[in-house]
């Protein structure tokens, strides 16, 4: 892969599927949870991934320093019960959803790769929805250097002076 943002979303992905194994589906958010009539094109519990809030400051040469934000969106069915008067089996199974969602986080929260910076949770909320399903969106900052656009300096073989490329 040659995009940055491309990669960054493959090493989350990877991430999440190796440290919760318990997660079903993890894709990119291209709106499942939105945009449907009987039931989402997902399987449950899933992970829906976005990059977003990107905000850049130049640090020479067509060098950039990016600062994003990934979302993270866990999806799940209805939920059950959870009142005293419940049998605590099936609040136990209700309440499942903190534990999947300490799991994401705990797989996320300071992980680094080569393409990006500690992750770092700066806020977690609930969804308010008209449907059925339970949504957590859980947001970590990142930084990723971007040297995309930096020219490529080539010497020729022979000869003192030196010819400038760009690629």
């Amino acid at each position: 892969m040659n995009s940055i943002l491309a990669n960054i979303f493959l090493t989350v992905q990877n991430r999440l599927k190796t440290e919760v194994p318990a997660l079903k589906w993890i894709d990119g958010d291209y709106g499942q949870l939105e945009f449907y009539e009987n039931r989402p094109n997902v399987d449950f519990p899933c992970v829906l991934i976005d990059i977003d809030d990107g905000t850049f400051s130049n640090n020479g040469e067509f060098s950039q320093l990016g600062e994003c934000v990934l979302i993270i969106r866990l999806g799940l069915p209805s939920y059950s019960q959870t009142n005293a008067l419940t049998p605590q089996p099936v609040i136990e199974l209700a309440l499942e959803y903190y534990n999947l969602e300490h799991a994401v986080n705990k797989a996320l929260h300071g992980f680094q790769s080569q393409y990006f910076s500690t992750l770092s949770r700066v806020k977690a909320d609930k969804e308010k929805r008209n449907d059925n399903l339970r949504v957590r969106t859980m947001r970590y900052t990142f930084t990723y250097a971007d040297n995309t656009a930096m020219p490529v300096y080539t010497a020729p073989e022979t000869g003192i002076d030196a010819e400038i490329t760009t690629e």
